[in-house]
Parts: C-alpha cells; sequence; structure tokens
C-alpha cells in the first residue's frame, strides 16, 4: 500500500532530507538525508530506523515497510 500521511521523520531538527526517488533498478525508493550540525540522528520510516552520523551523509532504500542503508549506487 502506498505511504500516506507523515511516514518519513528525522529525529533532530538539525537533519534533512536532500534526495528523494525511485530505484533504478526496482520499485524501491531511495532516501537521501544530511546531518547539518555535528549530532548523532536518525532516519525514521514506518518506525525502521537509518543512523545519521554527525555531519554525516546516509543514503537508504525504502522498500515495503523496511528501510535499509545503501550505498550511493544504491546497493
Amino acid at each position: 500500500a502506498p505511504h500516506r500521511g507523515q511516514w518519513m521523520k528525522i529525529e533532530n531538527a538539525a537533519s534533512s532530507v536532500i534526495a528523494l526517488k525511485q530505484a533504478e533498478d526496482s520499485d524501491a525508493t531511495v532516501v537521501r538525508a544530511i546531518e547539518l550540525e555535528g549530532k548523532q540522528d536518525e532516519l525514521i520510516v514506518d518506525g525502521a530506523r537509518v543512523a545519521i552520523k554527525p555531519y554525516g551523509i546516509v543514503t537508504a532504500r525504502l522498500a515495503g515497510e523496511s528501510i535499509r542503508e545503501c550505498d550511493g549506487l544504491e546497493r
């Protein structure tokens, strides 16, 4: 089922989602987030979590109800 309402959030206001797109090889959604103030953070999608390191950029794949960190080539 498609996501509705607020289904993605960042725990800390110092982080931002900078990209959201469909994966090149599937129907998964690729999310990229950046942390800007040197604080550990988390990207949360439907209760699943991916850590964002201080001053870090994280790329994650959202497929169904799960999210996992991936590299910049979406692997």
